[in-house]
């Protein structure tokens, strides 16, 4: 028994307390309201009638009976979409908890325009105490947000939009490590290319662990030098039946490290959270299975695997075992030159071995490190008793500068949008691109400290964490899109609550070539430090070429899957939300893209954004109109010593004074087409000057 589940005693414990503590609170503020009556009258009142002729158990059985009912009422007003207004036009559906001024947005307001409900954060820390019944007199009706916008039954997913594939077969930029199934059958895994190990060892191509290329100074007087491989396979075969002894295995070939390394997090999972029990299960027998795994590599990887380096178009397309294989590599740290991140051929790569995932820190072991381990030793528990047959693409894709839109005269439009306030990328954004909010090192800090949205995809998703083994940094005008990557576990909390919450069971059907139909495209955001710096132009520009860069795609619009997204490049990287909703909006418009956007429980940022929306199509602005009013609005901010007004209501104003001085030359004969507003950059300068005639 894991020590979690021994605290669970103590969790009803308390939640019992919450509740006596609830119902006292609710008679106590009962009884004040009715204390003037109880003054002016010598009638005896209800409740002391209720208190001498109920007896305890009736008492008791009343609480509980108004406490379930308090309950029922809160969960139906979160969760029945019976007692759900819905306000729909042709354009957008409005989905609201309660009632909601008829469910309609107003373009003149930041907001949706009524309270919203202090509903349970997306990733609660811990259960919420039982609410007040509604019967309160002081109770107030709220409501609570929860979608709008475009319906998404009438946007494009995968894989009803998908067109055909083509056969799986190598080509230039596509390097594929399988035979392709001719029958298409997977029920079992795909064969390797190649039936013997080919080898090389260069600066393209990973430097593998089974290399005979792959040579390690002995540690006997000696310093004999011996190949690597063997010394690896002779150290994990031995006797391995504790923590200790993997520690030991494994700075058997890594001993330059064995004063640099700690395992403070390996040892505490298993000597804290795992009970007798299950390590000897994990000992016993996921450590061995791990073990044969990782040693077949020469045998399922018989292909040299290509590095997805800077600059360069290429995919790659591995099965889910040589994933397996080459993650409990990782795991056991055999990858060679990939522990050094300062003076080292891989400087400008992710590192790979998970030693970094062992570590404790100076306080002690974080819980965070012991949730991680959970996730990927379920993982590896999965694939060792049950090997999945599919197979994983990961895609560099880079778009050259000529080929980026030029912003200032993009004519594309908004597509479609829609907006929620519940739900994730990975539960709700099914069958539609995923955005994966990236570090320009891929993966972040997932095998780290780092718990943020990316590093929880690759912990939920293991096989992500391989595009560390051989994509280069990122450059601003890059992405990698990984389709096919299958999901192994579910999760509650973020960042310094996450909790693994155990098995996930991925429902998403296969494609012709034997990928999961799930696409997730990685971009990295800049770092900015205040809200100005987000308008300054190259930044600005960087920004939505990035976003353009990951929303790209040739094929026809009709075969294009939505992309869903949220507050991208916000949170520690300290970009604002109203900012990057907008930039994402028009990227994916000028790749003629519609838009699924999840704000995480953010009721006010999705008013904002479906009314920042409405304005612009309603008014038919183009994608450069609205670069050119940021434009606009960043010259005033920085001429500006302080921030009065925000993006959005500037983008208002400046509108409705357009229209206004519009109507007026209308009025005097001026023709509309010589009352367009036009602001132009000036040569040599970031400032703007108005050019309306």
């Amino acid at each position: 028994m894991s020590a979690r589940s021994g605290g669970e005693p103590q969790r009803k414990r308390l939640k019992q307390t919450s509740i006596e503590e609830s119902f006292s609170r609710y008679r106590s503020i009962l009884k004040s309201q009715l204390s003037p009556h109880l003054s002016e009258t010598k009638e005896t009142s209800a409740p002391e009638v209720m208190q001498r002729s109920i007896s305890p158990k009736e008492e008791l059985r009343k609480k509980r009976s108004l406490l379930a009912d308090a309950a029922e009422k809160r969960r139906g007003s979160t969760s029945n979409t019976a007692g759900t207004s819905a306000t729909s036009t042709t354009s957008s559906e409005i989905v609201v908890e309660g009632n909601s001024k008829n469910g309609i947005l107003s373009d003149n307001e930041d907001s949706l325009g009524f309270e919203f409900d202090d509903s349970p954060p997306l990733f609660p820390d811990s259960p919420l105490p039982a609410p007040p019944p509604d019967e309160l007199p002081a109770t107030k009706t709220r409501q609570c947000f929860v979608s709008g916008g475009t319906p998404l039954q009438s946007v494009n997913r995968i894989p009803d939009c998908s067109p055909p594939l083509p056969p799986l077969l190598a080509q230039p930029d596509h390097t594929v490590l399988v035979r392709p199934s001719i029958s298409g059958d997977f029920a079992v895994p795909p064969v390797p290319s190649h039936v013997n190990y080919r080898d090389k060892w260069d600066k393209n191509h990973v430097r593998m662990p089974c290399s005979s290329e792959n040579l390690y100074p002995g540690q006997n007087s000696e310093k004999k030098i011996q190949n690597r491989w063997e010394l690896i396979e002779a150290t994990l075969l031995g006797p391995i039946a504790s923590s200790l002894e993997l520690q030991d295995a494994i700075l058997k070939y890594n001993a330059h490290y064995s004063k640099r390394w700690n395992f403070e997090a390996l040892h505490s999972y298993f000597n804290e959270v795992l009970d007798v029990a299950a390590r000897k299960e994990f000992f016993n027998q996921t450590l061995p299975a791990m073990v044969t795994l990782a040693l077949r590599l020469p045998s399922l990887c018989t292909q040299a695997i290509p590095l997805l380096k800077r600059q360069q178009n290429h995919s790659l397309t591995l099965s889910q075992e040589q994933v397996a294989c080459l993650l409990a590599n990782a795991f056991f740290c055999t990858f060679p030159r990939r522990n050094s991140c300062k003076h080292s051929e891989y400087s400008t790569f992710p590192d790979i071995n998970f030693n970094r995932l062992f570590q404790g820190g100076k306080g002690g072991t974080n819980s965070v490190k012991t949730e991680k381990l959970q996730a990927i030793f379920h993982y590896f528990r999965r694939v060792t008793k049950q090997m999945p047959t599919g197979t994983l693409t990961f895609q560099r894709q880079i778009v050259k500068s000529g080929d980026m839109p030029a912003w200032e005269r993009c004519s594309a439009s908004f597509g479609k949008i829609h907006v929620s306030t519940k739900g994730t990328i990975e539960d709700n954004g099914i069958g539609f691109l995923q955005v994966d909010f990236a570090n320009k090192y891929i993966g972040g800090g997932v095998i780290g400290e780092g718990c943020v949205q990316e590093e929880i995809r690759f912990l939920i998703c293991p096989e992500l964490i391989l595009s560390r083994l051989f994509t280069e940094r990122l450059d601003d005008n890059e992405c990698v899109f990984i389709t096919g990557a299958e999901r192994f576990s579910d999760y509650v909390g973020y960042a310094h609550t996450f909790r693994w919450a155990g098995n996930h069971v991925d429902q998403a059907t296969r494609d012709s070539w034997g990928r999961r139909c799930s696409r997730i495209v990685a971009i990295d955001a800049n770092i900015f430090r205040c809200y100005t710096d987000q308008f300054e132009v190259g930044l600005l520009k960087r920004e939505l070429d990035k976003a353009y860069c990951g929303f790209y795609s040739p094929v026809e619009q009709r075969h294009l899957p939505a992309i869903a997204t949220g507050n991208w490049g916000c949170g520690a990287f300290g970009g604002d939300p109203r900012v990057k909703g907008l930039i994402q909006m028009m990227a994916s418009g000028a790749c003629s893209r519609d838009l699924v956007y999840f704000t995480f429980g953010d009721d006010e940022l999705a008013g904002d954004l479906l009314n920042i929306h409405s304005f612009v199509t309603e008014r038919k602005l183009t994608v450069g109109d609205v670069w050119t009013v940021m434009m606009r609005y960043g010259k005033e901010i920085r001429a500006a010593s302080s921030v009065t007004v925000k993006l959005y209501p500037f983008m208002r104003e400046l509108q409705d004074k357009y229209e206004c001085d519009t109507d007026d030359e209308v009025a005097t004969g001026l023709g509309e087409s010589d009352a367009t507003l036009v602001y132009t950059l000036e040569p040599d300068s970031d400032s703007y000057k108005d050019n309306t005639p």
